[in-house]
């Protein structure tokens, strides 16, 4: 594996396939991330009779269209879920399970979210709160850990913490969930039961984008892209943020960057003028 890619593609749609032959055409280290085929909506569709050039063809017949030209187009292909992207300065990281790749750019074709956070969550991410037990189980050995998810990756995730000997709640029923706690999570709510817990794990196909890249302003048409200061926008540049709460991530960029950038000396010799009325006016001289 190359020690960085020029782009990262975070989605396995037609939108990421276009994406991936654009970037391989043009020369680029390009890797892809994106679950299974069959783990998307698209695969499970029974027939799909508007999409140009593919007509009266089923989901999972189309899906493995894109996936076998996805596989034949030369980018790397990374199995999994993208669990967050950070912009370290002059690049980006992406984690994937306990996997990070470092890129110049990333592009988001994630497609649609149609999962809701549950309240708590975002508020709780990390502190009691993961997306990924093997990255995050053994900080909870021998403790209580929920896990909320229907699919055969939430089930295997379940048997892995119990295998490093937790005690496992498992939900898979589409109940009502909220996350409660102080400085952490302590209490999950499924349905009208409460239970006492030292982590929740929630197990999804896709993060929503707003999690996925912290700060990143979006509503219900999408991802609001601006020109007024930088942003991550879905097609990312290096050094571009979106702080959707300004301060706190705005700070933690510019630490990140003025670490790695040179020093940037200011002079502040002070020149000297006397005005009219004999009162003295003092300027700083430059840069």
């Amino acid at each position: 594996m190359p020690d960085g890619y020029d782009v990262i593609i975070i989605g396995g749609g037609s939108a990421a396939l276009a994406a991936a032959m654009t970037c391989q055409a043009r020369g680029k280290r390009t890797a892809v991330v994106a679950n299974g085929a069959e783990t998307t909506n698209l695969y499970k569709a029974e027939r799909i009779a508007n999409y140009p050039g593919a007509e009266n063809i089923t989901g999972r017949e189309l899906a493995e269209l894109f996936r076998r030209q996805l596989d034949s187009c030369g980018a790397d292909i990374i199995t999994g879920r993208a669990l967050s992207v950070m912009p370290l300065g002059e690049s980006f990281g992406v984690a994937v399970g306990n996997n990070f790749y470092t890129c110049a750019a990333v592009i988001l074709a994630v497609g649609i979210t149609r999962e809701n956070l549950y309240p708590g969550e975002a508020e709780f991410l990390g502190r009691g709160v993961s997306y990924c037990a093997t990255c995050d189980g053994m900080l909870y050995r021998g403790k209580t850990v929920a896990v909320i998810g229907a699919g055969a990756e939430a089930r295997a995730d379940a048997d892995f913490l119990e295998s490093i000997g937790c005690t496992v709640l498992r939900f898979e029923d589409s109940l009502r969930y909220a996350i409660n706690g102080t400085d952490k999570a302590e209490t999950l709510v499924a349905g009208a039961t409460e239970y006492r817990v030292d982590c929740v794990f929630i197990i999804k196909e896709s993060i929503a984008v707003a999690t996925l890249v912290p700060g990143l302003e979006g509503g219900k048409a999408g991802i609001t892209v601006t020109h007024g200061e930088p942003r991550i926008s879905p097609a990312c540049s290096p050094r571009a943020t979106a702080p959707a709460s300004p301060i706190s991530w705005q700070r933690r960029w510019a630490r990140e960057t003025l670490r790695r950038s040179p020093r940037v000396s200011i002079s502040t010799k002070r020149n000297k003028r006397r005005n009219k009325n004999g009162s003295c006016t003092y300027q700083n001289s430059g840069i």
